[in-house]
């Protein structure tokens, strides 16, 4: 009887920790339809500041709207590659910081550059791939003159935010983190293997596109590392 007992306890306790498991990575969303409700937020952040000559007001607001749908820790990880497990704390922090300001503005206002932009979401050409880690949704982006743009958004499912965050975009074939994992591999090569003088040659370039006279896009800067790809970082 304590055996049968014993096995009825363990059976039951091994569904119950099933069954919560399953329930936490459960999202009150789907990726597509965060990705639906932040493009929404977005293309009203555009309509809202497109004709405004300073920017900073725009990239705070977008800053706001992309803090909970973006894994930025995760991108940053994989932007420093093969140099992530040699990097300090304080130089890990370091880049997360610049490099978060880096994504927000070439993502900020290289969309901004379309106006009059819309979007939809296409179907699926690999959902039986999609998992937890990685989920892609497809997106047409439409300008003013009717040109289309293919986009794919990488998603995974963060259980801290109980929700899906970007972990990667690739826009009309350019993979963003990919590119940026270029850029960062050519500045440790210029800064001899200095993983804190790359950082501050990213930091420059930032700083150097943020010219409240003579703004620079960056997403035009970025082009020169850009990677055509739609596979994930």
């Amino acid at each position: 009887m304590r055996v049968v007992a014993l096995t009825r306890f363990v059976l039951i306790s091994f569904l119950v920790l099933i069954s919560s498991s399953v329930y936490a990575l459960t999202p009150d969303k789907t990726a597509e339809e965060t990705v639906k409700e932040s493009l929404d937020q977005i293309l009203i952040l555009i309509e809202k500041y497109g004709d405004q000559d300073d920017p900073a007001e725009y990239l705070q607001n977008m800053q706001t709207l992309l803090e909970p749908v973006v894994g930025y820790e995760l991108i940053a990880g994989r932007v420093m590659g093969k140099y992530l497990s040699s990097a300090t704390i304080e130089q890990k922090r370091r880049f997360l910081e610049v490099f978060k300001t880096s994504l927000i503005n070439t993502y900020a206002l290289g969309i901004k550059s379309f106006k009059g932009l819309s979007f939809e979401i296409v179907p699926s050409k690999d959902d039986k791939k999609d998992t937890f880690k990685n989920t892609r949704v497809y997106l047409e982006v439409v300008d003013k003159s009717g040109t289309h743009y293919p986009v794919v958004q990488s998603m995974y499912y963060s259980k801290n935010r109980n929700g899906w965050a970007m972990q990667n975009v690739t826009f009309n074939g350019v993979n963003i983190g990919v590119t940026f994992r270029n850029r960062f591999d050519r500045l440790m090569k210029e800064a001899g293997g200095d993983v804190d003088k790359a950082i501050d040659m990213w930091t420059e370039m930032v700083q150097k596109s943020w010219d409240e006279k003579t703004y620079i896009n960056p997403s035009k800067e970025l082009l020169e590392d850009s990677q055509d790809s739609d596979s994930d970082i």
